[in-house]
Parts: C-alpha cells; structure tokens; sequence
C-alpha cells in the first residue's frame, strides 16, 4: 500500500528554560481563567441575634412538617 502523505514532523525538543517559561505561562492562563469563570461561593449569612430556632438549610418540607405535627 502506498502511502500518499508524508510523515508529520516530529516534534522539537524543548529545553528546560522554553518548558519552565511554558509552564508558567499555563498556570497564569489557568489562574486568570478560575478568577474570572469560577467565582467564590457567597460567604453563609449570618444568623440574626433575635432568631430562636435554626433550621438546617438542607432539610426537606416534609421531615420539616413531620417534626412540627408531633410536637404539637
């Protein structure tokens, strides 16, 4: 079978100076693109001094009435 293509270029060997300069340059690209597309997420507010109970955010409607209708 002929093969109608050349072989593609092997690539050069970078010394360790173009490597380090490589690399530092991926991670500012890495960490200019988490500042801008990965925000922080929003600080827990903060609980209100005349609040008697707290209620865990991540109980659902159900347990929440459950609980409620054997206290009373």
């Amino acid at each position: 079978m002929v093969k109608h293509s050349p072989n593609p270029p092997q690539k050069e060997h970078k010394s360790r100076v173009e490597k380090l300069e490589e690399k530092r340059l991926e991670d500012a690209t890495n960490r200019a693109l988490d500042y801008y597309l990965k925000p922080q997420p929003a600080p827990p507010p903060k609980p209100d001094k005349d609040q008697l109970f707290i209620v865990s955010p991540h109980i659902d409607t159900e347990t929440l009435l459950a609980n409620a209708s054997e206290d009373l």
